[in-house]
């Protein structure tokens, strides 16, 4: 134990030097601009969010889960409305698990940004049809907007920033084999159709999107893929619709350079005036080439979260106190679980005992983020 706590602090000492060095090179190269930390009278960042879309709502109800987000330092949660969950029959709302999550982030005064996405449930495809289970597909543009306006109606007093499906660009999210045609459809069927009805049923509501995971296997990868992928997505109503320009980026890339090249791609939609918010980073250990299996190793498990410490800090630091992205939310609080309570990834900022109470110990990445806030914002 008394080792553990060695090892976090000092992550914690190197994060707040690497902070420091990264603050001075970067007011350098940018003519002494301050830092867009964003910080709020009780020290907490509105440029950082983290990530509770892999355990959900329900999870928020977890005094635990609220408490560890309370002490990160971040401003903003990210948390996902499933609609073939959140509507398994039509006009029929399992609200209960959403009030309540969010009904636990205003006490804590954390912001909140809602992905509405999939999958779509069955009854949207009326009754000649196969389906057994809600799919992750195109769903009918009139079914499709009436849930986006029930939930932007029931929720526009706490929440104000909608993001629209959540990586669309991936097979996994909208499954047409086709890249061309599953973009095409997003922007048609659910971009579009999506924030006209938030922007109806809350004016003063914005709209998040594309949320593109911008990888190869999506053939949105940093390059002309992406150029081209955004560029076919925002033309005509999408570039106006759109207030946010979301997107995804994950170890080992380099989340500043992949802001500036997104931002290259809104100059070409008058876009530029944007802000872009990067709703996924982060880093697992298998992009390390660590299996989680071999993590039972104390020197594997050492040398992968240090990594994962130093990777948000030097990433964070860089791409916020540049400007380039108004905000980055890290992903994510928790690893994921199968719904067995295993732990099937080691994204997690902390390590969770099991998915039920939320038992927690901070990991390095955590002492990094609180390091890194503390910097900007304790001033």
């Amino acid at each position: 134990m008394q080792a553990s706590l060695a090892r976090a602090a000092l992550v914690l000492v190197m994060a707040c030097f690497a902070f420091r060095d990264g603050m001075a090179s970067s007011a350098s190269g940018t003519g002494g601009k301050e830092p867009q930390f964003q910080c709020d009278s009780s020290g907490r960042s509105g440029a950082i969010g983290i990530n509770v879309n892999n355990i959900g709502f329900p999870s928020l109800n977890s005094d635990q889960v609220i408490s560890a987000l309370s002490q990160s330092g971040a401003g903003w949660v990210r948390v996902s409305i499933f609609w073939g969950w959140t509507e398994r029959q039509r006009g029929v709302f399992n609200w209960q698990e959403i009030d309540q999550g969010l009904s636990k982030l205003q006490a804590a005064h954390m912001s909140v940004l809602i992905t509405i996405t999939g999958p779509v449930p069955c009854w949207a495809f009326g009754t000649n049809t196969n389906c057994t289970s809600p799919r992750n597909t195109i769903p009918p543009v009139k079914e499709w907007t009436a849930f986006v306006t029930a939930v932007v109606q029931r929720y526009s007093h706490q929440v104000h920033y909608w993001e629209i499906w959540n990586e669309p660009d991936l097979i996994q999210s909208i499954d047409l084999p086709d890249a061309t045609q599953r973009l095409v459809q997003y922007r048609d069927d659910i971009l579009i159709p999506g924030a006209e009805a938030v922007h109806s049923a809350d004016p003063n509501a914005k709209v998040v999107a594309p949320a593109f995971a911008a990888i190869p296997s999506g053939h949105t990868g940093m390059g002309p893929d992406l150029i081209h992928a955004f560029t076919m997505v925002m033309k005509g109503a999408g570039a106006h619709l759109v207030d946010i320009v979301s997107f995804h980026s994950y170890y080992p890339e380099d989340i500043n350079q992949k802001a500036i090249f997104v931002h290259n791609a809104m100059l070409g939609m008058e876009m530029n005036s944007k802000p872009i918010w990067i709703t996924e980073a982060g880093l697992h250990t298998v992009q390390l080439g660590i299996a989680m299996s071999n993590l039972k190793s104390l020197d594997n498990l050492n040398f992968a979260e240090s990594k994962q410490a130093q990777f948000l800090t030097d990433q964070l630091n860089t791409v916020i106190t540049h400007g380039n992205a108004q905000k980055v939310f890290w992903f994510a609080l928790t690893d994921s679980t199968n719904g067995s309570g295993t732990h099937t990834n080691h994204y997690g900022l902390i390590d969770n005992s099991d998915f039920k109470t939320f038992s927690w110990k901070p990991r390095p990445a955590f002492l990094s983020l609180q390091g890194l806030v503390h910097s900007a914002c304790m001033k």
